[in-house]
């Protein structure tokens, strides 16, 4: 829940008034236990419209579940897939760290679009890996390369 006020509010900083967005961010990541990095930019010239800590490395584990959610989303586009579709869990997909599928057993199944919303709104390290297993390495990774 605090995950969830934090980005909200970092998100309302930004559109609010870019210009003054790093003030209000630095004002908000100080009430935040942690450390925080945020950079946020267009791809237009120009300066970041946050920049706080960003030229420090992070761990960005989680990071590729954004990519894993943009392929699910680009097979829904591309008819290959149906968020109604209904995925097989295997076991060894089944990992800590995972609060919507945590009493999932291997042979259980999910549609897409929970496994998705779970990846994406809780974290569920077995929803992605099960949407990893579903897609392939080679799709996800397609998805990423434009990105650099």
């Amino acid at each position: 829940m605090r995950r969830a006020a934090f980005v909200a509010g970092a998100a309302a900083a930004l559109a609010a008034r870019p210009a003054a967005a790093s003030e209000s961010l630095a004002e908000l990541v100080a009430t935040f236990p942690g450390t925080v990095g945020i950079y946020a930019r267009t791809l237009a010239d120009g300066p970041p419209y946050a920049d706080i800590r960003g030229d420090e490395p992070f761990a960005s584990a989680s990071v590729i579940k954004l990519v894993i959610m943009t392929t699910a989303y680009r097979a829904y586009d591309a008819g290959d897939a149906r968020p109604d579709k209904l995925i097989r869990l295997r076991a060894s997909d089944l990992i800590s760290g995972s609060p919507v599928l945590a009493s999932a057993s291997g042979g259980d199944r999910f549609t897409l679009h929970t496994l998705v919303d779970a990846t994406i709104r809780w974290s569920d390290n077995s929803a992605a890996n099960t949407l990893i297993t579903a897609f392939g390495i080679d799709a996800i990774n397609e998805t990423r390369a434009p990105w650099g």
